[in-house]
Parts: C-alpha cells; sequence; structure tokens
C-alpha cells in the first residue's frame, strides 16, 4: 500500500471471505481489503461464515480465516471450504499457531498461515499472492 490513494487498486471484481472474532481486526482488515479493491463479506462467527460460504462459494475469489472463532475454528473452516472448492486460495491467520500445526495445514492445501500481528505490507504480499498478483514494486 503507497500512500497515493488515486493508485489503481490491486483487484477488481473481486470478492472475498473475511471471518475474524476480533472486531476491531474484522473492520480493519475489512477497510484495507476493500482499499486493495475487493468486495468483503465480512462474518465475526465461524458458523455464519460457513453458513453464507455454502450459498456463495463459487462467487468468491479469496478467503481469510482466523484460526480461533466462536462456534467452528478456521482449520475446520478451511477444510469444509477447501472440499467443496480445492482450488480457491485460503489465508489463515493465527496469533498462536505452533509450526506442526501450520505445516499440517499447508500439507492440508492451506495458501498460507499468517502469524499475528501481520504488518500491512506482509498481509498485502500475502494477498497478492494468493491472488497470484505481482508483487508491488
Amino acid at each position: 500500500m503507497s500512500d497515493d490513494d488515486s493508485e489503481t487498486p490491486m483487484v477488481k471484481d473481486s470478492k472475498v471471505l473475511l471471518v475474524e472474532d476480533d472486531l476491531q481486526l474484522l473492520e480493519l482488515s475489512t477497510q484495507i481489503l476493500e482499499f486493495f479493491g475487493f468486495t468483503v463479506h465480512a462474518f465475526a462467527d465461524g458458523k455464519e461464515g460457513l453458513d453464507w460460504f455454502k450459498s456463495h462459494s463459487n462467487e468468491l475469489d479469496l478467503i481469510i480465516l482466523d484460526r480461533r472463532l466462536p462456534s467452528i475454528g478456521g482449520g475446520a473452516l478451511f477444510r469444509v471450504m477447501h472440499h467443496v472448492n480445492p482450488q480457491l486460495p485460503i489465508l489463515l491467520s493465527s496469533g498462536d499457531i505452533s509450526t506442526e500445526d501450520e505445516l499440517q495445514l499447508l500439507g492440508e492445501g492451506i495458501t498460507a498461515v499468517l502469524r499475528k500481528p501481520v504488518p500491512i505490507k506482509a498481509f498485502e504480499r500475502a494477498v497478492r499472492k494468493a491472488m497470484q498478483l505481482p508483487e508491488e514494486e
């Protein structure tokens, strides 16, 4: 992200499902993703995110999940969503994931694991990579 607000957005006509139970982080992440050009469908509860996903999975370009969520965790959500659409990039964020758990999720097909707190530039790089976009210079 640069300081120039007139720059072209990273994406156009792309939709992201964001599931994060920390409401401040949910709002901040939504704002950042909207700045990148995404239409954001944000939920603070895993079950609500899953319910929405079930009827909109073919409309999405990216999913970002928190690992620890009310009702259903990010790891379980990933497994269900990945089963429905294995080509859809899914990022998982966590403040306390073990290397072993991270490697297991990567082996199961998760696109990337983001360790909280995630600096904005690292978040941007992860989104670009997940969307197969070139790195910003």
